[in-house]
């Protein structure tokens, strides 16, 4: 054993290279790729015939796999001896033993241990665990070997999925979340896609969802009574178009009050521009943490092109992601430190936009600025797993419906 080999039992690395000593002493190394994942199953690669090969997966609405099988042949019909693997669970997702444990060899034995919510199932050293991104489960006392990060006032830190498995899934290990047949639940019209039981409902028979209308009308209600705060009590229904132009010329909050009427009721134009020095609306937005972020990202990106910091020469257009709520993908402190510094930090109309997104160029020794927000049902929501509603050319929308702004800036950049 050279001096780069650590060793764990039987197991051991050979610099990068993973290796296993058997019983003979005889020391296996793999270094080759052995798989990659696809939306349908997986890839791997056969060493005797020196090619790709398909598995394909077959999961349910949890995205707990339930069937693997290739078709190694390349007839197009499934024999028994292609099928790879077949799993049943119990609903917390403990294997089911005795239904078709026969596990081929035409599979990929890495690969396989994908399996409960799509999460590798380890079973060495007699754990049997599920690895989520964030913690391990047990499916045997269907409990989490670690506490909740999302805690509930009503669970145990260590229950899962909200103690309904049928329904929900946590493949991260952060908090339950639907499976992803029912993630896009809400069709752009805010009907249902499927019924309580999973099933898919065609597109003239859908019906609008009970919870998710209560919530568009709960939502709608309280936009309307925050835009009349901005509007000093003025409902903004009674404005015409010119009034509405006029107070985005003089008033920030007012234009703040308009925008979350015209978001709420589904009225107004789809799109609105601003800009800088001529609506205090885009002015306020576009200074302290804003324009300080545009400027500071903007530089680092110059830097890196070699940039000719003296002449200013133009520059083509550069987006740059102005963030705002902080990572919900998986657990990032460090982003929940960074976004709340940025709450602290803002005025009413960067609060409005939240998370934007900007195009910054130099043209003739100007600084060209454009922000592009929407306003949308899932922002309002922070991100939930509902879907955005659309408008269309019609003048009457339906509420909530997503509305978009533009901020536009030009600054004169002075040779030093």
């Amino acid at each position: 054993m050279t001096a780069t080999e650590i060793t764990y039992q039987n197991f051991f690395f050979s610099g990068e290279i993973p290796c296993q000593k058997k019983a003979t002493g005889e020391k296996k190394c793999v270094s080759a790729l052995q798989f990659f994942s696809t939306s349908e199953g997986y890839v791997k690669y056969n060493q005797s015939s020196q090619k790709f090969e398909y598995v394909y997966q077959y999961s349910d609405h949890l995205n707990n796999v339930r069937l693997s099988y290739t078709d190694t042949d390349e007839s197009g019909d499934i024999s028994q001896d292609e099928i790879i693997e077949e799993n049943a669970y119990y609903p917390f997702g403990l294997k089911v033993r005795g239904v078709n444990d026969t596990v081929s060899a035409n599979g990929n034995h890495v690969a396989q241990k994908f399996k409960y919510n799509g999460i590798e199932y380890e079973e060495a050293l007699g754990m049997n665990l599920y690895e989520m991104e964030l913690r391990q489960y047990d499916p045997t006392i269907a409990r989490w070997t670690a506490i909740d990060p999302v805690t509930h006032y009503d669970y145990s830190p260590y229950q899962a999925f909200d103690n309904n498995p049928v329904v929900w899934a946590d493949p991260s290990g952060a908090d339950a979340n639907l499976g992803p047949w029912y993630a896009n639940e809400v069709d752009s019209n805010g009907n249902n896609k499927y019924d309580k039981w999973g099933n898919f409902i065609p597109l003239g028979e859908r019906t609008s969802s009970g919870d998710q209308n209560f919530l568009d009308k709960v939502a709608t209600k309280a936009l309307k009574e925050t835009a009349k705060l901005y509007l000093d009590g003025q409902d903004a229904s009674n404005l015409t178009e010119k009034q509405k132009q006029k107070i985005f010329e003089n008033d920030e909050l007012g234009t703040i009050g308009i925008l979350l009427h015209e978001f709420a009721t589904g009225t107004g134009p789809e799109t609105r521009f601003f800009e800088v020095g001529k609506h205090p609306f885009a002015t306020s937005y576009l200074s302290g943490r804003i324009i300080k972020e545009l400027i500071t990202e903007l530089v680092a990106e110059l830097k890196e092109q070699n940039y000719d910091f003296n002449n200013y020469p133009d520059v083509e257009s550069i987006r740059i992601d102005l963030e705002f709520s902080s990572d919900v993908r998986g657990w990032n402190p460090s982003s929940w430190k960074e976004s709340v510094q940025k709450h602290a930090d803002s005025n009413h109309s960067q609060f409005f936009i939240g998370g934007a997104t900007a195009k910054v160029s130099i043209k003739d020794q100007n600084l060209i600025i454009q922000v592009y927000n929407e306003t949308s049902r899932r922002s309002l929501f922070l991100h939930m797993p509902v879907d955005n509603y659309k408008r269309t050319s019609e003048n009457k929308n339906k509420p909530l419906s997503t509305i978009k702004q533009y901020i536009n800036a030009t600054f004169q950049i002075e040779k030093q």
